[in-house]
């Protein structure tokens, strides 16, 4: 009499494939620049302040706008740099830049009716100890990230700037920094009174502005993989 028995035997096997390891990273600036120019100076002068380099100041953006001295104003640009040597052919799922407030716009209300920040990425060097607001550098205009003005000291403002790090990290742009300033610029139509003032190198530890970037490396990793064997024995 012929019978048939079916034996399940399972077999193991050890195969290579790639997981992915998540890493989170937290930079500080290597250099950050304030650049400032005032619209009743003669840019000419070699001590105007288009002309003067702000390597130790404070970080500050927007517009001084008197509304009692013919509308004068002053603008206010940073240049912050990091170096994200590190995380250069890597995966960048997040980055957020946190700007640390210590001087708000006279009128926050006002000016987040009238205007917004940008944060923009530098397409060309620079260099911290003389840049100027006449030499500064131009920008990559393919990603503009704006942010609304801030209206408190108490919490950073954290701002989403994960497009720009990627295209670091891929190689796609030179990785010059970022330039962070007022969106238009229309003084006459501003109610700022003040920029806003972030901290900056040199200054308070706690308000030094800081670039948390999260990628995932790709990790070969030795797996077990069970496969089944249905065996007919007759």
């Amino acid at each position: 009499m012929k019978f048939f028995l079916n034996i399940m035997l399972t077999a193991v096997l050890l195969v290579s494939v790639k997981l992915f390891a998540a890493e989170q990273l937290v930079f500080s600036p290597t250099f950050d620049n304030l650049l400032m120019e005032s619209s009743v100076e003669d840019q000419s002068d070699p001590n105007a302040a288009s002309n003067t380099n702000y390597s130790n100041s404070e970080n500050s953006v927007g517009i001084n706008h008197s509304y009692y001295t013919f509308y004068n104003y002053i603008r206010t640009i940073s240049l912050i740099y990091f170096d994200l040597s590190t995380v250069i052919g890597k995966t960048v799922t997040n980055a957020t830049l946190n700007l640390y407030p210590t001087m708000l716009a006279g009128d926050p209300a006002g000016a987040a009716e009238r205007t917004d920040y940008v944060v923009r990425a530098i397409a060309e060097g620079w260099y911290p100890n003389s840049v100027t607001w006449n030499t500064r550098p131009a920008y990559f205009t393919a990603i503009e990230i704006k942010f609304e003005v801030p209206f408190t000291t108490a919490v950073p403002t954290s701002i989403d700037v994960t497009p720009i790090v990627q295209n670091w990290a891929n190689g796609i742009w030179g990785n010059a920094g970022f330039r962070i300033e007022d969106a238009y610029y229309e003084a006459w139509m501003c109610n700022c009174l003040d920029a806003t003032s972030f901290g900056a190198l040199g200054g308070d530890l706690t308000k030094i502005p800081k670039l948390i970037v999260t990628v995932e490396d790709p990790v070969p990793t030795k797996a077990l993989i069970p496969v089944i064997n249905n065996l007919l024995l007759e």
